[in-house]
């Protein structure tokens, strides 16, 4: 979703969260008065078989088709005229960094879709690919032996495979893929919109989401299913040490106007133990509507965060008001 800056990056804070069970002990009243947060379940949940057993759903291919991309609605606040970035390189500079020591060719747009949400994360092993509709899992290979295609690639429902709902019968983007290295496990997610008639959406939505019972990708996953009144468009999703954290644009349904940002928190410690998780839903429509486009801080590196550091986010305004497409 392309959009003119007015203001390039602003670091804002999101709210730690420690201890989900905190804030389900927390009275309702008590949240709404101190932050607009709110406690959600999942709808599904279950530890599917291993990937590797399932056979690969057959990606969808279609012609080129433009994604129906709602606009953010500007709330003004900021002064009309643009500032230059005294950062931004008016010229390409001298490439620093060796080449890759072996590659091979990736999935490529096969869906036919714009714009394609290339995505893919990397483990001491394995690399993982998903672009918007499909996905596939390669070995690393090593410096003298080329990386090799292991699954698919398959449709990205293959995942929720026997699942049920729309999180098994829907096939609709906006894709993300996470290692963590901290557990070493794979984290995979993509959003269901099944109620759509005539190119207009209706709620619930919906972001499933698949967490590797081991360290290999090709294994089984604890899959779970959570469902909001707002289209959850554009989620980006950060691996931190006490959640997941995934920030998503807002839209209304029917309309599609710009509803603010959204803030989700999942238990990490208990998706990765395959158990029930819940999770901190955080609406900043009513702090800020002009929050947009926020992405999740991520952990990288062999330097853990400090366990109950706050997850910072990054956003940026929008230089004038869009409606949607």
């Amino acid at each position: 979703m392309k959009q003119r800056l007015f203001v390039v990056a602003v670091i804002t804070a999101v709210v730690s969260i420690t201890d989900i069970r905190a804030f389900q002990r927390s009275s309702p009243a008590a949240l709404r008065a101190n932050r607009p947060a709110s406690v959600i379940h999942f709808d599904r949940f279950d530890r599917s078989p291993r990937l590797r057993d399932l056979p690969p759903g057959r990606p969808p291919v279609g012609e080129m088709v433009k994604e129906r991309e709602p606009r953010w609605r500007r709330v003004s606040r900021h002064p009309s005229t643009l500032l230059s970035d005294p950062i931004v390189q008016s010229s390409p500079s001298v490439p620093s960094i060796p080449g890759p020591s072996q590659s091979i060719e990736g999935i490529g747009n096969v869906n036919g879709v714009l714009p394609p949400d290339t995505n893919g994360d990397v483990g001491p092993n394995h690399y993982v690919q998903w672009v918007n509709l499909s996905f596939a899992v390669y070995g690393k290979g090593s410096g003298t032996t080329p990386p090799t295609l292991l699954y698919g690639p398959a449709s990205a429902n293959t995942l929720w495979a026997g699942f049920g709902g729309p999180c098994e019968n829907r096939n609709d983007g906006d894709p993300i893929v996470k290692y963590d290295h901290m557990a070493d496990r794979w984290v995979m997610s993509q959003l269901a919109i099944p109620n759509s008639f005539f190119g207009i959406l209706f709620g619930p939505f919906y972001e499933c989401i698949a967490v590797s019972a081991t360290p290999d990708p090709l294994g089984a996953y604890y899959r779970y299913q959570y469902s909001f009144d707002k289209l959850n468009d554009y989620p980006k999703m950060g691996v931190w040490s006490d959640g997941y954290y995934m920030t998503m644009n807002q839209y209304t349904a029917l309309s599609l106007q710009w509803a603010g940002q959204g803030v989700v928190a999942f238990d990490r410690a208990k998706m990765l133990a395959g158990q029930p998780a819940s999770a901190i839903y955080f609406d900043l429509a009513s702090v800020d509507m002009n929050l947009a486009g926020m992405l999740p801080a991520d952990v990288d590196g062999a330097v853990a965060c400090r366990w109950g550091a706050g997850n910072g986010g990054i956003h940026h305004s929008i230089s004038r008001p869009r409606k949607p497409a």
